[in-house]
C-alpha cells in the first residue's frame, strides 16, 4: 500500500455502506483481535490510466498514508448502498461522508479536492454512466467515471533533473529491464545514466511505455516515432538498460544524470506528522523502519527536536503522542538516495512503522553532515 500510494497522484477510497461493516472499517483499533474482522479496500488511480489494489487495512490510517505519500486529490466511493435499509439511503451515505470527510480535511486535503460517489459495485449502478435509479433520485452527481474525469491534471517537474526510482528489475537477453517511474525530469533513448548508489553508467537502450506498436512486440516503439522516444516526469513505464549486470540494480535504485546525482545521506530533519492511534509514545531513541517508495531501510529517531501545537511550540519535548506534529533528527543505518521535499517530492517524504504499525508519516527538511 506505501508503495502504491508513493507512486499515484490520486486516489479512490472505496467504503462499505453495508450495515457495521463501515463502522468496523473507520473506528476498529490497528492492532489487536478485533483487527481482521471487516477491511475496506483502497484503490489508488495512477495518472497513466492504471490501477493497483493496495493491501487491506484500516481506512484512518490509509487516508494518512495517502495524503503523506503525495496524494492530493479523492474520490470516497461509498459502495453496497444497495444494502442499506432503506436501499439506497441517503442518511446512511450522509453520516459516512460526515465521519470521513472531516478526517480528511484534517491531513491536508482542500475540500474542493474531496468527492463523495454512492456507488452500487455488484449491479454497476451509478459507476459508469447515470442511469434513473429508484431511491438515489437525491443524488445530482456524476458517476465514478464521470468523476475520475474531473480530476485536475498533476504538476510536474518536467525541467528538473532525471531522478527514475526503479521498482522492478529482470533480465531479457543481453539488456536489463527496469520497472519505475519518472519522479522529475525527462530521459531518452541514447541517454546515458548513473544507477545510484551503486554509481555505475548504463544506456538507456528502449523505452517501453506499455503501449502497443503495430510492427513489434506489444511494448515496443518504431524507431521513426520520435514522440515515443522519450519520457517525462510522471511516466510509469520501462526502460531497458544496456552496458550494466542485472545484479547492479535493484528496487530502490535511482537513475539520474552524471552531472544531477542524487544525494546519498543518513542522517536528517524532517518534520512528522504522529499518527492518531499511536498507543505507545515515541521517544528520543526510538528504533523504527523507514519506507520510502519500494525502500525499507532501519533507523533511530535520534532527537526529538520540536512539536507544534495550535497555539505554542515546545522545544525538546520528552515524547511524541498520538496526533503531533513534530520536527525530528532521523539517522539511517545505511546511506539511501534522499531528497529534500522542496527540491524532489518523490524522494523527500517517508513513512515510519513499528512492530508492523504505520506511527508517523513525515518530510525531509535539511541533511546532516
Amino acid at each position: 500500500m506505501i508503495h502504491g500510494a508513493a507512486t499515484a497522484d490520486v486516489g479512490l477510497l472505496v467504503i462499505s455502506a453495508a450495515p457495521g461493516e463501515f463502522e468496523a472499517g473507520f473506528n476498529a483499533p490497528t492492532s489487536g483481535h478485533g483487527k481482521g474482522i471487516f477491511y475496506i479496500h483502497e484503490i489508488f488511480l495512477y495518472i497513466n490510466s492504471f490501477l493497483r489494489v493496495c493491501s487491506v487495512g484500516q481506512t484512518r490510517e490509509h487516508i494518512v498514508l495517502a495524503r503523506g505519500l503525495g496524494v492530493s486529490q479523492m474520490l470516497v466511493v461509498v459502495n453496497k448502498l444497495d444494502c442499506t435499509e432503506p436501499t439506497w439511503s441517503q442518511s446512511r451515505f450522509q453520516h459516512i461522508k460526515n465521519s470521513v470527510e472531516p478526517f480528511i480535511l484534517r491531513n491536508g486535503l482542500k475540500a474542493n479536492r474531496v468527492r463523495f460517489i454512492p456507488v452500487s459495485g455488484l449491479t454497476g449502478e451509478n459507476v459508469n454512466g447515470r442511469t434513473p435509479i429508484k431511491g438515489l433520485g437525491w443524488y445530482n452527481g456524476p458517476s465514478l467515471v464521470d468523476a475520475i474525469d474531473t480530476f485536475s491534471p498533476a504538476q510536474r517537474q518536467v525541467d528538473g533533473p532525471l531522478r527514475f526510482i526503479v521498482t522492478d528489475v529482470f533480465a531479457e537477453g543481453r539488456g536489463v529491464v527496469v520497472s519505475g517511474r519518472v519522479l522529475t525530469g525527462r530521459i531518452s533513448m541514447g541517454d546515458k545514466v548513473r544507477v545510484c548508489p551503486i554509481g555505475d553508467e548504463a544506456s538507456i537502450h528502449k523505452i517501453e511505455h506499455g503501449v502497443a506498436d503495430s510492427t513489434s512486440s506489444p511494448y515496443s516503439f518504431n524507431s521513426n516515432d520520435g514522440n515515443k522516444h522519450e519520457a517525462i516526469a510522471g511516466d510509469n513505464l520501462d526502460l531497458v538498460l544496456s552496458d550494466i549486470d542485472v545484479a547492479r540494480v535493484h528496487p530502490g535504485s535511482v537513475l539520474c544524470q552524471e552531472k544531477y546525482l542524487v544525494p546519498l545521506k543518513k542522517r536528517f530533519t524532517a518534520k512528522i506528522v504522529v499518527m492518531e492511534n499511536l498507543n505507545v509514545p515515541i521517544i528520543k531513541g526510538a528504533q523504527v523502519t523507514l519506507h520510502m517508495q519500494c525502500v525499507d531501510v532501519p533507523a533511530v529517531i535520534s532527537k526529538l527536536l520540536s512539536t507544534v501545537g495550535a497555539k505554542d511550540t515546545t522545544l525538546r519535548p520528552r515524547r511524541l503522542v498520538a496526533g503531533s506534529n513534530a520536527s525530528v533528527e532521523i539517522a539511517l543505518r545505511e546511506r539511501l538516495c534522499l531528497e529534500k521535499f522542496s527540491d524532489c517530492r518523490g524522494l523527500g517524504r517517508f513513512v515510519l512503522r513499528r512492530g508492523g504499525e504505520t506511527i508517523a508519516v513525515g518530510v525531509i527538511e535539511e541533511f546532516i553532515r
